[in-house]
C-alpha cells in the first residue's frame, strides 16, 4: 500500500542546467508582493489614462537575463531606472508599444485606438510616459519595502532592444509580467 496518493502528487523534470533558485516559500512572498503592486499599479494608471483599468499579475518568474533580453525585440518602451543612486544595480520597465500608445493617446484625451502604430515613441511621447513610468517604479519600490529597500533614480528610455544592459549576460534576473487592459 503506498503513503502517497500518486493521482495526488505532481512530478516536475527538474532542470540541472537552470535550477530554481528561489525557493517556494519565497516565489509565495514575492507573488503576494506583486499582487499588492499590481493593485496599486491598476489605480495609478487609472488615474492617468482617466478610464478604468484591469492590472492582473500574469507570471512571476527567474529567467536568465541572455534568454530574456532575446526575447525583445525593436523598437521597446523600456524605461532603465538605477536602484540606489552610486551603488549600482538597475531596472527595467518594459511597455509594450502598442500598450505604450494607447496609454499614451489616452493620457492626451484620445480614445487610445491606435492602429497598426509600430515606430518608436516620439520625444514628447517619451517624456509623458516616463512621468508614469517613474510613478510606476516609486510604487514597485514601496511595495519591496519590507523585503529591499532601495531608491530608485530617475528612469531614461530607451527605444532599442540591444542597448539594454542592465546586467551582465550571464546574471538571473526575477521578472513579473502583469497583464494590463484598458
Amino acid at each position: 500500500m503506498p503513503i502517497v496518493d500518486p493521482t495526488s502528487v505532481e512530478v516536475l523534470p527538474y532542470d540541472f542546467r537552470r535550477p530554481p533558485w528561489l525557493s517556494k516559500e519565497k516565489r509565495a512572498v514575492l507573488r503576494g508582493v506583486h499582487d499588492r503592486i499590481a493593485t496599486e499599479l491598476e489605480r495609478i494608471v487609472t488615474a492617468a489614462v482617466r478610464h478604468e483599468v484591469s492590472v492582473v499579475v500574469s507570471d512571476a518568474s527567474q529567467v536568465g537575463f541572455s534568454d530574456w533580453k532575446r526575447e525583445l525585440s525593436t523598437p521597446v518602451a523600456a524605461f532603465v531606472t538605477p536602484l540606489s543612486a552610486g551603488e549600482g544595480g538597475e531596472s527595467a520597465l518594459i511597455i509594450e508599444p502598442a500598450l505604450a500608445f494607447r496609454i499614451v493617446d489616452r493620457m492626451l484625451g484620445g480614445t487610445g485606438v491606435v492602429a497598426g502604430r509600430t515606430a518608436a515613441l516620439t520625444e514628447l511621447e517619451q517624456v509623458i510616459l516616463g512621468d508614469l513610468a517613474s510613478r510606476i517604479v516609486h510604487t514597485i519600490r514601496d511595495g519591496y519595502r519590507d523585503l529591499a529597500e532601495f531608491s530608485p533614480g530617475d528612469p531614461r528610455f530607451e527605444s532599442i532592444a540591444e542597448s539594454l544592459d542592465i546586467v551582465a549576460r550571464h546574471e538571473r534576473l526575477v521578472t513579473f509580467d502583469v497583464k494590463v487592459t484598458i
